[in-house]
């Protein structure tokens, strides 16, 4: 167990599988000790003689999850593992100091059952299977699914957006809807020049959400596709959360009346997390291209051009259907009008 490895300055890191069972082996020990003390000090009548042990478990317990966590290496491990370990940690610390603080109140009531159960809740959690993340691609994976169903609300968003056609029932409510009493006006309909540029829009949309998905399939799973180093997976890890705020305001700044300048700013922001996220799929790609060139070299034909995997293909493929219907919204935007064999 963590408490009875070497010093983590002197020896090489235990590894993950390791760490991740005994720190949880922890939080079980843990769990088990902070209930007898709540037991042991209940308000109402506590039994001091019986106090001394599970504190002393308590306070081993809680040294013992600490020294597990100093064993974590970001440039190793991953740092965004790391962090939900420490995250993990803090929280269930925090939970015990409340714990500890009620009971050395001795404030009659059940506080200190409130306490305990937020405690054992921490911990059940944590030990789930949706709890701590085995590995870095898993804490990361479990960021980007939780993008995942906001990114495809967005497109939903912008699909209901085309779809919705008013009727006069619809612009007689419109138009005493209330709104203007605000100074915030009324929702419009969609010209037929919006329209296109929103159709326009919706394909970036479109596309941008397939590729945040197959990045999940392919270097996401829990058996990856494409294996990416640990400081390339770090750096991806952002990457979903970004690319969802800026998909959000992108979509946002497409309600009619358009506003040209709000357009032209949010679709350059989104382009720029776009290009952030195809330099970091292009590095993953590249050293699963290294890997694969490795793994069947031909000693004989060392100077043969590998050939374009078919998930290279798919992603350069997928990056330039996006960035290509971004520059094309933006000539659009500029010109002020849709190109007659776009407007058809």
């Amino acid at each position: 167990m963590c408490s009875e490895s070497p010093t983590p300055d002197s020896e090489t890191p235990p590894d993950i599988a390791v760490l991740h069972k005994d720190f949880l082996s922890l939080l079980l020990l843990l769990r088990a000790s902070t209930t007898k003390l709540a037991l042991a000090m209940k308000p109402s009548s506590p039994t001091y003689s019986a106090v001394h042990t599970p504190l002393k478990d308590t306070s081993s317990h809680l040294a013992a999850i600490a020294h597990c966590i100093h064993f974590l290496r970001p440039e190793l491990h991953g740092s965004i593992l790391v962090l939900e370990f420490q995250r993990v940690a803090i929280d269930i610390i925090n939970s015990v100091r409340s714990l500890l603080t009620v009971l050395v109140g001795l404030k009659d009531g059940n506080e200190y059952l409130v306490q305990t159960g937020e405690l054992h809740d921490l911990i059940d959690t944590a030990q789930s299977p949706t709890g701590l993340s085995v590995d870095n691609v898993a804490a990361i994976r479990k960021k980007w699914l939780q993008d995942k169903g906001s990114l495809e609300d967005g497109l939903s968003e912008l699909n209901d957006m085309l779809d919705h056609e008013p009727s006069e029932a619809d612009a007689e409510e419109e138009n005493d809807d209330g709104w203007d009493e605000f100074g915030l006006g009324s929702d419009a309909s969609l010209t037929p020049t919006e329209r296109e540029r929103s159709k326009k829009a919706q394909t970036i949309i479109r596309i941008s959400t397939l590729l945040h998905t197959r990045i999940l399939r392919d270097i996401l799973s829990p058996s990856p596709s494409l294996v990416a180093s640990t400081s390339d997976l770090d750096a991806l890890s952002p990457c979903s959360s970004s690319l969802l705020s800026a998909s959000d305001d992108f979509i946002a700044s497409l309600y009619p009346p358009h506003d040209i300048e709000a357009i032209s700013a949010e679709l350059s922001s989104f382009q720029e997390e776009i290009t952030a996220l195809q330099r970091i799929v292009n590095a993953i790609l590249s050293t699963h291209a290294v890997h694969a060139q490795l793994g069947g070299l031909d000693l004989e034909d060392a100077s043969a051009k590998p050939a374009e995997s078919s998930h290279a293909k798919w992603f350069r493929t997928c990056f330039d259907q996006i960035l290509k219907n971004i520059s094309s919204l933006r000539e659009w935007l500029a010109s002020g009008d849709i190109p007659a064999s776009s407007a058809g």
